[in-house]
C-alpha cells in the first residue's frame, strides 16, 4: 500500500498493518519469561545496582535510544501509547497516564481498570506539558510513537523499547517492559495462564473440526476491509491449526470480490475500533456475503479486534475465544 494511505491511519493501526505483511509463517517459540529470547535480551541489556530492598533497583537498561538508569522501582508510571499502558494493566499495575487513553477505553477488556482508577490522559497525539504535569518517575514510549526522546528524558527516566526486530509483537514487547522494571513474577503468572488457556484452546479446536479449515482475521471499517495475517495471526495459524491462504499472507485489505475469489471456511470479524459505523451488519446485508461458506456454514464469528492486535490481555482473551467456540 501507499505511505499516503498509512498516513491516513492512525498510528497503531498503520504499525499492525505494516507488521500484518510480515512473517506469516515459520516455527513459533514457547514466550515465557525463562524461555523467551527476548527475555533473555532484555535481562542481558540491564545491569542491576546492588539492592537496597527496592527491587532491584537502581537499574540501567539499554533500549533503543541508548542507556536510561531508573533510580528506584517506578511507581508513576507514564506511556506514549495505550498498548504500552495496556501491557502494564496486565502485569497488575495501573499506569499513571498515557497518552491516547480513549483508545483503550474502547475496548472493554480493560473496564475494570479504567473505572475504578484515576489515570491522566496524556493526549492525542501526546501532550508533552501534560506529561510535565503528571510529574511521572519512569516513561516508557515505542519506537512508532515516533515521541521526541529528549523532551521525554528531560521530565523523566525514559526508555524507548525497540519493536521493529521482534518475531511475535505482542509476547516480546510485552516481555521486553516487564524485564526492564522486574515484574518477573507477574510475566510467569500472565504466561502461565496464558500457555494453560492455548492448550484448553487446541484441544478445544480438534475436537469442534476446526482445526485445519481455511480462516482469515479481517477488521471492518466504512471504506476498507482491512485483514490481518503475520505476525498479528501468526499463533493462530502456527499454533491453533487454522489454516492460511497463501495468496493473502501479503494483503492488508479485502474486497468483497477478493473474498468470495478466495471464500475461506472461517471468518473472523470485528469492527474498526478507531471509528465504529456499524461495518460489520453492512458487510452482512451484501449479496456477496451471503454467498461465502464460512457464511452459509455459520462460521463467522463476530469478535472484539483486541484479539487482532499486540495487547497481552487480549491475546489471552483470543485464546479464550478460540476455546468457547461453538462450531
Amino acid at each position: 500500500m501507499s505511505g499516503k494511505f498509512f498516513r491516513l491511519l492512525s498510528p497503531l493501526l498503520a504499525f499492525l498493518l505494516l507488521l500484518s505483511a510480515c512473517g506469516g509463517s515459520g516455527e513459533t517459540t514457547n514466550h515465557s519469561p525463562s524461555g523467551n529470547k527476548a527475555a533473555t535480551a532484555a535481562s542481558a541489556s540491564a545491569s542491576e545496582s546492588p539492592s537496597t530492598g527496592d527491587s532491584g533497583f537502581p537499574k540501567t537498561v539499554t533500549h533503543l535510544k541508548g542507556e536510561t538508569t531508573i533510580p528506584a522501582k517506578p511507581t508513576k508510571i507514564v506511556t506514549t501509547n495505550f498498548v504500552a499502558a495496556e501491557h502494564l494493566i496486565s502485569l497488575g499495575i495501573i499506569p499513571h497516564g498515557t497518552a491516547s487513553l480513549e483508545q483503550l477505553a474502547i475496548f472493554k477488556l480493560y473496564d475494570e481498570e479504567l473505572n475504578n482508577n484515576k489515570i491522566a490522559n496524556l493526549g492525542t497525539p501526546l501532550d508533552y506539558e501534560a506529561v510535565v504535569n503528571a510529574a511521572p518517575d519512569l516513561i516508557i514510549s515505542f519506537d512508532w510513537d515516533q515521541a521526541d526522546y529528549g523532551k521525554l528524558s528531560a521530565i523523566a527516566p525514559t526508555i524507548v523499547l525497540d519493536t521493529t526486530k521482534t518475531t511475535n509483537i505482542f509476547q516480546e514487547t510485552f516481555v521486553l517492559l516487564g524485564e526492564a522494571i522486574n515484574e518477573h513474577e507477574a510475566l510467569e503468572t500472565f504466561f502461565s495462564k496464558y500457555n494453560a488457556t492455548k492448550e484448553e484452546a487446541i484441544a478445544a479446536l480438534k475436537d469442534n473440526r476446526l482445526q485445519g479449515k481455511t480462516a482469515i482475521f479481517m477488521m471492518a471499517s466504512e471504506k476498507t476491509n482491512y485483514l490481518f495475517t503475520g505476525l498479528n495471526t501468526k499463533v493462530f495459524y502456527d499454533e491453533l491449526g487454522f489454516k492460511a491462504i497463501p495468496d493473502l499472507s501479503a494483503a492488508q485489505a479485502i474486497d468483497l470480490e477478493t473474498l468470495r475469489k478466495y471464500d475461506p471456511e472461517v471468518i473472523f470479524i470485528g469492527e474498526d475500533y478507531t471509528n465504529p459505523t456499524g461495518a460489520v451488519e453492512k458487510l452482512k446485508d451484501s449479496a456477496v456475503w451471503q454467498t461465502l461458506t464460512a457464511v452459509k456454514n455459520n462460521h463467522v464469528y463476530e469478535t472484539d479486534t483486541s484479539i487482532f492486535g499486540p495487547m497481552a490481555r487480549g491475546q489471552q482473551y483470543a485464546l479464550e475465544f478460540m476455546r468457547d467456540l461453538q462450531p
